[in-house]
């Protein structure tokens, strides 16, 4: 629903002047001559002109409205008012440009939109975004007559040889960190004589927002791939030198107690020998079992692998190894889409479930454990909830950090990191929680 000024002034604008935003649009105080200049004095104008401005660039955001619609609005209120159509269409691109709503677009978008209505307002025929490199220049969007031709490289050309007009083009540079990164050109339509030279300057401030913006992100995403990189190398290295190392000994230590089965079996007499052999069969059976859980804790550190499977089945996988080592029903349920999340979300969840379900089998008692892991446009929810016997967090957190086993407090700490949140609801009541949320992430 629109914003009602009516209480303040008259409306003034023609019947269509509202589609784009919906705002209530105050051009003339009741009984006030038209004026050729905007009042600093008129309040219920530029409060009524600033919401406008605001609800044209959320419209162009979200894509309820086309670029050429500031201009039909531009065209109302300078006509009811009385001022000079250029001035008004300026005043309007410095607010909608510079609006918040346009530059947190992605940069594809808010290009497309930001030289759209450029060329709406400063009446152009035809515009262009282009891409400044050390010793090349490239044409990333163009609109109208901006067609990326020779004669618009040119202008580039001649613009960073300090020559901003070239024949039918105006060039201006958008400036990074002082230094040209781009440059917008435009075509005027010489029929309006209105000068475009500012109309090009408030775009380019806006358009240097945006790129500097594009280009943080890309450095985000850079340093986060680097950081997971090494992550993955560290994890890789340790899962190389437990094989190398603990592995071999328990392999080594089984072939010693199996040849002293053997020599019990040999070489005592009964009933001593049946003691000695049910005794070294146990052992046996232990180190087996220790065998395996290595190699599982091994594979775990396998992130290529674990960052490159679907992360449902990585899942389903220690759901099945908590199934074959106790009588505890398990349960998963994926919804939603969770195959884009980052390589370190996946490794963050998937330790974070590898930890869960190792506390359920060792202190829970449950009988029932299901892990739920859905994937909204907004965040990625995991939770491990089992039916086993609840405990004092606090006194679990504080017992835990005497006896070195960090579980939770790294569970906690690997999301905080991802800009998540970590909960465990538990209790004497019995029955624990684990909900662990991330919010969705990209470049």
């Amino acid at each position: 629903m629109g914003r009602d000024f009516s209480h303040a002034a008259t409306v003034g604008t023609r019947p269509d002047a509202n589609r784009l935003s919906g705002v209530t649009v105050i051009v003339r105080s009741e009984g006030s001559p038209p004026s050729p200049y905007v009042s600093s004095g008129d309040l219920g104008y530029e409060v009524a002109f600033l919401a406008l401005a605001e609800s044209a660039a959320a419209s162009l955001a979200d894509g309820r409205a086309d670029p050429r619609d500031p201009a039909e609005l531009a065209a109302s209120i300078a006509e009811a008012r009385g001022i000079a159509p250029a001035a008004v269409s300026l005043a309007l691109l410095t607010r909608v440009a510079m609006s918040a709503q346009l530059l947190r677009l992605p940069a594809d978008r808010a290009v497309e939109l930001q030289l759209g209505t450029l060329a709406s307002l400063a009446g152009l025929t035809g515009a262009s975004l282009w891409s400044i490199e050390p010793g090349a220049v490239a044409c990333r969007f163009s609109l109208g007559d901006g067609d990326g031709g020779a004669d618009e490289r040119a202008a580039v050309e001649r613009l960073l040889g300090d020559s901003t007009r070239g024949g039918e083009l105006v060039a201006a540079a958008v400036l990074l960190e002082g230094a040209p990164a781009a440059a917008v050109v435009v075509r005027p339509d010489s029929s309006t004589g209105v000068p475009v030279e500012p109309f090009v300057a408030v775009a380019c401030g806006a358009l240097g927002f945006v790129l500097e913006r594009e280009q943080l992100l890309h450095r985000d995403a850079e340093t986060q791939a680097t950081l997971v990189a090494a992550h993955e190398r560290r994890l890789t290295r340790l899962g190389f030198d437990l094989h190398d190392g603990p592995l071999q000994d328990v392999a080594v230590m089984a072939a010693d107690l199996y040849a002293a089965r053997l020599r019990a079996q040999t070489q005592l007499a009964p009933p001593g020998r049946e003691r000695m052999v049910g005794c070294l069969d146990d052992l046996l059976a232990r180190l087996r079992e220790l065998d395996a859980d290595l190699r599982e804790v091994a594979h775990s550190l396998e992130t290529v692998h674990t960052v490159n499977q679907p992360l449902a089945e990585a899942l389903q996988r220690e759901m099945d190894a908590l199934a074959r080592k106790t009588a505890i029903a398990a349960q998963l349920s994926v919804t939603g889409e969770v195959d884009d999340l980052t390589d370190s979300q996946k490794i963050a969840l998937m330790r974070i479930v590898h930890e869960g379900l190792a506390n359920v089998r060792e202190h829970s008692g449950a009988s029932r454990v299901t892990v739920t892991l859905n994937g909204s446009q907004s965040s990625t929810e995991l939770e491990i909830a089992d039916d086993g016997n609840g405990f004092d967090i606090e006194t679990a957190l504080v017992e835990s950090a005497r006896r070195g086993r960090l579980g939770l407090v790294g569970s906690s700490e690997r999301i905080r990191l991802l800009g998540g949140t970590f909960t465990v609801c538990s209790g004497p009541t019995g029955g624990t929680r684990v909900i662990a949320s991330l919010p969705r992430w990209a470049p």
